[in-house]
C-alpha cells in the first residue's frame, strides 16, 4: 500500500517536472489575459458568430475545455458569454511589450503622432499623415474606429491606438466652434 502512494507521487513528480521545464512555451490557463493571434478571429455561441476579435487584444479567460475557452466580450453595449479556439490566442508572454497610456473613449480628439495606415481587417485602405486630427467614433480593444481623408474621400476604417495621443485642447475664443453651429474661429 505504501509503495504504492510512493509510486503514484513519484510518477506525479516526473509529470510535474516535465510540464515545468525551463523553455517550454507557456500553457494558457483560467484567469489569464490571452492575446488574439490574428484578425477576424471568430466569438461563437453554439455554431453563431458573436462577433470578430483583432491580432493583439486582449481577452480574459473564464473557463478552457474541449479546445475551446470561454470569453466575455461586449457587442452591441451588451456583456456576452462566447468562445473562442485556444489556437487563436496565446498565454501573455514575460517580455515587456510597450503598454498604451491613454485610454480613449467614442468623440475623442486624437492626434496621430506617426504616419499611420488606416485598416479594414487585413486590407490597407490608405495612409494618414502624422500629426493629423481625428475625431474617435468607436473604440474595439486597441484599435480605433475613425473617418479620414483617403484620396479625398472621407473613408471608414481602423487605427492601432498605438499611433494616436490626445489632441491638446482648443483655444476658447468665445466664438462657437464648428461643432456647436457656428463656423470655425479664424485668427
Amino acid at each position: 500500500m505504501i509503495v504504492n502512494i510512493a509510486r503514484r507521487m513519484l510518477l506525479c513528480l516526473v509529470l510535474l517536472a516535465a510540464s515545468t521545464e525551463v523553455g517550454a512555451a507557456p500553457q494558457l490557463k483560467v484567469g489569464d489575459l490571452a492575446t488574439v493571434k490574428a484578425d477576424k478571429t471568430p466569438v461563437r455561441q453554439g455554431k453563431a458568430t458573436l462577433a470578430y476579435l483583432n491580432k493583439g487584444q486582449r481577452v480574459k479567460i473564464y473557463h478552457i475545455q474541449g479546445g475551446f475557452a470561454r470569453v466575455y466580450i461586449k457587442v452591441k453595449g451588451k456583456v456576452v458569454e462566447g468562445h473562442v479556439s485556444v489556437t487563436d490566442v496565446e498565454p501573455r508572454t514575460r517580455k515587456e511589450v510597450e503598454a498604451v497610456a491613454a485610454i480613449y473613449a467614442e468623440d475623442d480628439e486624437v492626434i496621430t503622432t506617426r504616419q499611420s495606415k488606416l485598416m479594414l481587417g487585413k486590407e490597407v485602405l490608405g495612409k494618414i499623415e502624422k500629426e493629423t486630427r481625428l475625431t474617435v467614433k468607436k473604440v474595439n480593444g486597441d484599435w480605433l474606429g475613425v473617418y479620414a481623408a483617403i484620396e479625398g474621400k472621407r473613408t471608414w476604417g481602423w487605427l492601432p491606438v498605438g499611433d494616436v495621443t490626445y489632441a491638446p485642447a482648443q483655444p476658447y475664443t468665445g466664438e462657437k466652434s464648428e461643432g456647436e453651429g457656428g463656423g470655425a474661429s479664424k485668427k
